[in-house]
């Protein structure tokens, strides 16, 4: 899968966020919409109430891609997807991350 093909422009991201259904865990908060395509896309948000460094909000937020990518192929219906990074989420490995976004994506039966 092309890495730009499973993102959302600044756009969508936009729509997402007003139009979606939330969900919350401990490491994230989860907004999603059906996708009028056939597969699923995703953001990741990082505020800088939760990383005040450009360094550790890039590094969250590659992270967490990384993780969605091996994910979103498996999630049906397909979904439009932004993850919102919370001050827990800081300095996780990748396994936590996994895991916490697992089971949002269980707890919304997505996955």
């Amino acid at each position: 899968m092309r890495r730009t093909r499973f993102r959302l422009g600044r756009t969508e991201l936009v729509d997402v966020m007003k139009r979606g259904k939330r969900a919350q865990s401990t490491l994230f908060s989860y907004v999603h919409l059906p996708a009028p395509e056939g597969y699923s896309r995703a953001g990741v948000v990082v505020s800088k109430k939760v990383a005040t460094t450009a360094v550790m909000r890039n590094r969250m937020r590659r992270q967490t891609y990384e993780v969605l990518r091996t994910m979103l192929p498996d999630v049906h219906p397909a979904i439009l997807l932004v993850c919102i990074a919370k001050k827990e989420a800081r300095g996780m490995t990748h396994a936590a991350l996994k895991q916490a976004l697992e089971e949002l994506f269980l707890k919304k039966k997505v996955y």
